[in-house]
């Protein structure tokens, strides 16, 4: 069986002049900092402005804080990894990645879905919007990240 991703073309620099490593474990840096964004989400004063900006509704509010606040703990854990493989020059770790981000990225675009839908129900069609859009930005930007470890996984010795 191919891996979808060995078929890409192999870049051994990111944005021209940043090579994979450097690029990886910054990747690695930057999703620490969006895990805590997730966590912060999932704790009582994120769920509290959650719930009180109403553009989510009662019944998905308790999915929504647990699915923030597993995955702050499951990104966390992903993007320590990502730095432990870059820094360690894992491939196998790098397969890790991939795989979790890709599953992750469906499982977030799933849930916004669910979250849209409810809050353009209750005439919040303008916050509907911009949370799908919001997450459908965040998918784009974790693609490039695959696409930076891909291609430093294919890199590695």
């Amino acid at each position: 069986m191919v891996y979808i991703l060995d078929e890409c073309p192999v870049m051994h620099s990111c944005c021209c002049c940043v090579p994979l490593r450097v690029a990886t474990i910054a990747s690695g840096v930057v999703g620490l900092i969006g895990a805590g964004g997730f966590l912060w989400v999932g704790s009582t004063e994120g769920a509290r402005r959650l719930a009180s900006s109403g553009v989510v509704g009662t019944s998905l509010l308790k999915l929504v804080r647990y699915f923030c606040g597993a995955s702050g703990v499951l990104l966390a854990a992903a993007h320590a990894l990502l730095i432990a493989a870059a820094v360690h020059e894992s491939d196998a770790l790098c397969e890790v990645y991939i795989w979790f981000m890709a599953v992750w990225s469906a499982v977030l675009f799933a849930l916004t879905a669910a979250v849209s839908v409810q809050a353009a129900l209750a005439s919040f069609e303008a916050s509907a919007f911009s949370a799908l859009a919001s997450a459908l930005l965040l998918i784009v930007v974790i693609f490039l990240l695959i696409v930076i470890v891909a291609n430093y996984r294919m890199t590695l010795p």
